[in-house]
């Protein structure tokens, strides 16, 4: 029993101490970029406190958010509140959430870098790409480098101009979606979960701008019931406890 706890504290202590190491080789790597490539920081997540190392009160705030279905309105409202502590608008700003830093951009260069100009110097990262893989393979959102070239090489030609700009395919499924809402004799709906909504707009919609037909059935679309969006429902959760879980499955 005594070696038992021993060994607990030696884990503990371990794992800890590494974590630091761990951190401080990172800041340091992430300061030397800054400073070869001009960069000036980032304004802080305008929630954090000097006191809160490790971003609770934040984490308690979003999770009450998502209980109250009203996560996008959360950061929205931090998005705003950023730019008036800094007195200017704010697109890019710092977060350590939990202990893991990252940056939260809304800034459209920042994005077009990211996603084009400068693609191959961003990626995924281990964490997502270990969390992911298992469900989706190693396709473009669960792969880098090599892989992902490969997997965005085979999806380039369904992007085709003309296709991305088929606006008739995409109205057609927003009226089905917007068909799919129960309109009250006031002409006003009741409050909605349009999250399983859009994932059936999504699913439609992507099937058939990549096979050119919807192999889901799509009549009547008055109606859908838990039975029709179960799987995108259960995806969705799968996806999420994966994602939480991932640090501890992995290490």
């Amino acid at each position: 029993m005594h070696s038992s706890i021993l060994l607990g504290l030696w884990v503990s202590i371990s794992f800890i101490i590494y974590k630091i190491v761990s951190s401080i080789f990172t800041s340091r790597r992430h300061a030397a970029n800054t400073r070869r490539l001009g960069c000036l920081p980032a304004p802080k997540f305008s929630d954090q406190m000097q006191l809160d190392i490790f971003n609770i009160r934040t984490a308690a705030r979003i999770g009450q958010a998502d209980i109250e279905r009203c996560v996008p309105q959360y950061i929205q409202s931090r998005v705003h509140n950023a730019c008036e502590v800094e007195g200017k608008t704010v697109s890019t700003f710092y977060a350590n959430f939990m202990g893991s830093e990252g940056i939260f951009i809304v800034e459209p260069r920042n994005i077009q870098a990211i996603l084009a100009t400068q693609f191959k110097d961003f990626g995924l990262g281990e964490l997502r790409n270990k969390s992911f893989s298992p469900l989706l393979g190693g396709d473009i959102f669960s792969s880098d480098g090599e892989q992902s070239s490969h997997a965005r090489t085979l999806l380039r030609p369904q992007f085709a101009r003309d296709q991305v700009g088929d606006l008739d395919l995409n109205k057609q499924h927003v009226q089905h979606m917007m068909r799919a809402l129960s309109i009250n004799s006031n002409g006003w709906t009741d409050v909605t979960d349009l999250q399983r909504l859009f994932f059936r707009l999504t699913l439609d919609s992507a099937t058939e701008f990549l096979f050119g037909e919807v192999r889901l059935p799509t009549v009547p679309r008055t109606s859908l019931t838990y039975k029709v969006l179960s799987y995108s429902s259960h995806f969705c959760t799968f996806f999420t406890l994966l994602y939480l879980t991932s640090p501890f499955l992995h290490g």
